[in-house]
């Protein structure tokens, strides 16, 4: 079983709202985990927004699974930071098994080569093979959405393809073509 950690990569389309009236809070509803990749050399996850609101995601959080409680591991939860905010339809990516996480936002350089998004790194990890799930937190470590690594999902190593969701936002997971920070496509 292959463990990855998980830096988390909030990317793309991370946008300055012109009045604080047009941001809310996020909910389980609006967050979630929409492509994901845990294995090979870079592992990275996608969260998105499904709101038509600006989401303020400041002191919300990512965890894996915590082996002893079968919950989120909240001691090793990446935080997105104040004044992280979460364009309508937009889309924030971690990448993930990055021992030198920081709390801020990284530039497009230090991110996937593949998209023209900045990001976030994490440092804990989620085992592709043994359906470890990945948990959205607010800010009180409520869980907003847990999504299980899919078992039916065939991604290998040495393929550029991810377990996304078709539709995008809100279809099940099945296996694509990567778009991190992007619409997914089969």
């Amino acid at each position: 079983m292959k463990r990855i950690d998980t830096a988390l990569v909030v990317a793309a389309t991370l946008a300055a709202c012109s009045s604080s009236a047009d941001t809310s809070s996020a909910s389980g509803a609006d967050l979630v985990v929409n492509e994901l990749r845990a294995v090979g050399t870079t592992e990275w996850l996608e969260i998105a927004n499904k709101a038509s609101t600006e989401l303020d995601l400041g002191g919300y959080g990512i965890a894996d699974t915590d082996k002893s409680s079968n919950g989120p591991k909240y001691t090793g939860a990446k935080r997105f930071p104040a004044g992280t905010k979460l364009a309508p339809k937009g889309y924030v990516l971690v990448l993930l098994s990055k021992s030198n996480a920081g709390q801020g936002v990284y530039p497009k350089d230090a991110c996937l080569p593949e998209s023209d998004a900045t990001c976030f790194y994490a440092e804990f990890g989620v085992s592709a093979g043994s359906s470890e799930s990945v948990y959205l937190l607010d800010p009180q470590d409520r869980t907003l959405s847990k999504t299980t690594y899919p078992t039916g999902v065939a991604v290998d190593a040495a393929s550029p393809k991810t377990a996304c969701r078709i539709p995008d936002m809100t279809g099940d997971f099945t296996t694509c073509t990567a778009t991190p920070g992007k619409v997914n496509a089969p």
